[in-house]
């Protein structure tokens, strides 16, 4: 980066762009594009997860510039959106992913002594990296980079630049030596700057999130590879959908943009490049239930029997998705309907399991044998119960929710799986007792109404959800006037006899002036369930919390060890329980239940340090045993999942939940494995797990 580009010109340049000049935004990127990879360098220890975190960084604030008061302010406030995503990044790794550079796995493999010795370089610096203070790795990151000026290191970390000296110099004085040298090559190594492509990838994928056709398709004649270019980071806000691994035509496929696909389709492009999980285009347009997308890439030839990973074609898709107008278009385009999936599972068996008539009746047509019908829940009738019995088990076990009430999902993690779990708990709530939810949210660095209706398609419930958003900075007028909206829809819904589920995202001042209202009218709310979702912590809450209902939180060690839905057993809670408006038995076996899961938490360090044959107690074994069993029979699968897990959503009644609960805690389960729990539904469930299990075991031995 030359250095005659001052302070001033950045100022400028930040200027223009606020006001949607992107050629601007650009000259910013080129300005400080390594800055932000020795930022994100220095939390990640990677060079290609610091690159894809800056190139998220630099959408997320082109998007958010507007909140940015003065130009002037740019380094210091980019510096924390950095932060932000490098964390994000940091923490969406599985616990013990090592960081590979993918270069090292080239298809003509390096010599294996030079592998090894840059593998055990790699773990020299990233654990030299780790063992320095935060600012002092962000300074010496800097630092190695060489391009930037003192005032400008100063500016963008705000710091003096007699403080930036001295943490200077007790870095390097830590890193002396031939690991200096490495780390400065490395750090050399990943520079965006080194090439244009890194400017021009934030310019490619900021069209497509912006929906800004026309500069798509100049960059796209000036730079037609671009075309092949495979997503490595998420352009919605939050990560709850991107086409990992995918093109620029999933994304017309996950948006719905026609005037984008048929531009892609005019340049040739291939129709049928498949994501990290297989997926085609066909198959996300599918799942996203964009049927203008799907008709479309069949009439250009998209081949209708590709398969994804688990072996699922986009028929498969249409099939768990209930999707009776995708099913007719693929089949007249030649679907095959015997083709089994990797659990030998046809499009008419997941037909079945999600009891779709129409599209039972659409694949008899074909000649598919008429299979029996399965059995599906039973709407609970209205008012029958303060219990909203949701068939998660977790949730009905630890913390059911209050029919009327006011209940909460709160926790400060992420990638704990909280908006799976609210999405499944909207999709059940239509499908178990016909209520339609109301989403309320505000517009903000964070998410936005766009994203949730992406997110809304993505988890299937975008037919049971009317999303109504206003923005952070709205008045109160214009607050008051969203929220009556809302509880006029609703008036309208329990007019015509439907429940109605109030989903509040996490805003609390929007949470305090909607119950303010809705309390305004408390005579006639009988049939309004509201939640709010947010970062609160479970147990801290702030004081417009302090009545919730239901609390539901999550465990991230659950999450770590993959024991989804990662609901916390012991910090979960329910007024139900709490105040004996449940049965005896089920308070009894969740108190029980508790007590069981805290004492093999608090054993784990023990196991860990000294394993479990070396547990003092013989009842402390016992203990340990029977709540892993517990811990496994509390994970289910859910049906926003299904394509990647493979495994169908399942619903447990709660009696079958305190049934299973009961024989674990009793001993009747000791001589099953753990594994047999591992994400089935019920306790005969897991006995035929067991049983096939067994069955495998004997067959191999002869």
């Amino acid at each position: 980066m030359p250095k005659s580009r001052s302070v001033e010109e950045l100022r400028d340049w930040v200027a223009a762009a606020q006001g949607g000049d992107k050629e601007a935004f650009s000259e910013v990127v080129k300005r400080c594009q390594d800055m932000a990879y020795g930022i994100a360098y220095a939390m990640l220890g990677d060079t290609g997860l610091a690159q894809d975190a800056a190139q998220e960084a630099f959408i997320a604030a082109y998007l958010d510039l507007a909140t940015l008061r003065e130009p002037a302010a740019f380094p210091g406030w980019f510096r924390r959106v950095v932060i932000k995503h490098s964390d994000r990044e940091r923490r969406s790794l599985r616990p013990n992913q090592p960081f590979d550079d993918s270069a090292e796995f080239a298809a003509t493999l390096p010599d294996p002594m030079r592998v090894l010795e840059t593998s055990e370089n790699k773990s020299q610096i990233h654990k030299a990296i780790a063992e320095l203070p935060a600012t002092q790795r962000q300074i010496i990151t800097l630092f190695y980079l060489r391009d930037y000026s003192q005032k400008e290191i100063e500016e963008f970390l705000v710091l003096p630049v007699s403080m930036i000296k001295k943490h200077l110099f007790t870095a390097r004085k830590k890193l002396r030596g031939r690991l200096e040298t490495m780390m400065e090559k490395q750090i050399q190594g990943g520079r965006p700057s080194q090439t244009g492509a890194f400017v021009s990838e934030v310019q490619y994928l900021l069209a497509l999130r912006t929906g800004d056709l026309e500069s798509f398709r100049a960059m796209v004649e000036r730079q037609p590879d671009l075309l092949e270019m495979r997503f490595q980071t998420r352009i919605t806000r939050e990560r709850h959908y991107w086409p990992l691994g995918g093109t620029a035509l999933h994304w017309a496929a996950v948006t719905g943009q026609e005037a984008l696909l048929a531009f892609l389709l005019s340049c040739k492009v291939n129709v049928e490049p498949s994501d990290r999980y297989g997926m085609t285009p066909l198959h996300t347009a599918v799942w996203m239930g964009q049927e203008a997308i799907i008709k479309r890439l069949l009439e250009t030839g998209a081949n209708p029997n590709t398969t994804t990973n688990n072996g699922h074609t986009p028929l498969h898709f249409a099939a768990m998705r209930n999707y009776r107008e995708a099913v007719a278009a693929l089949l007249e385009a030649g679907a095959r309907i015997d083709l089994l999936d990797k659990n030998g599972r046809t499009p008419m068996d997941w037909a079945v399991l999600k009891d779709a008539k129409s599209i039972i009746e659409l694949l008899v047509g074909q000649g598919a044998d008429q299979p029996a019908i399965a059995r599906t829940p039973e709407r609970s009738p209205a008012s029958a119960t303060s219990i909203m019995e949701t068939g998660i088990k977790a949730i009905d076990l630890f913390a059911p929710l209050v029919r009327g009430g006011h209940n909460g999902i709160l926790t400060p993690h992420s990638n704990v799986g909280a908006l799976v779990l609210l999405t499944e708990l909207v999709l059940r709530m239509n499908t178990l007792y016909g209520s339609q939810t109301i989403c309320l949210g505000l517009d903000d660095e964070n998410f936005t109404s766009r994203d949730f209706q992406l997110l809304s398609r993505d988890a299937g419930i975008a037919d049971a959800v009317t999303a109504i958003f206003g923005k952070v900075n709205d008045s109160a007028t214009q607050r008051g006037a969203m929220l009556e909206l809302a509880l006029g829809r609703a008036n309208d819904l329990r007019a015509q006899g439907e429940e109605v589920f109030f989903l509040v995202l996490n805003h609390i001042t929007l949470y305090e002036d909607f119950m303010a209202r809705l309390k305004a009218i408390s005579k006639k709310d009988a049939g309004i369930t509201t939640i709010y979702f947010g970062g609160e912590t479970a147990g801290a809450e702030p004081k417009p919390l302090a009545d919730l209902s239901a609390v539901i939180t999550f465990d991230f060690g659950r999450a770590k060890r993959a024991l989804y839905p990662a609901v916390d057993p012991i910090n979960s809670r329910s007024r139900l329980l709490r105040e004996g408006k449940v049965s005896k038995a089920h308070q009894e076996l969740a108190t029980e239940a508790r007590h069981l899961l805290r004492r093999y938490q608090d054993l784990q360090p023990i196991i860990e340090s000294r394993g479990l044959d070396l547990l003092p107690k013989d009842e402390d074994r016992k203990i340990v045993e029977r709540a892993g069993r517990l811990d496994r029979f509390l994970t289910q699968p859910f049906h926003w999942t299904e394509p990647w897990t493979n495994v169908p959503g399942v619903h447990v009644p709660l009696g079958e939940t305190l049934e299973g609960c009961r024989a674990i805690l009793a001993g009747e389960c000791d001589g099953m494995p753990e594994e047999a729990f591992y994400f089935a539904g019920t306790l005969a469930d897991a006995r035929e797990k067991a049983k096939a299990s067994n069955t495998t075991g004997d067959q191999h031995k002869s």
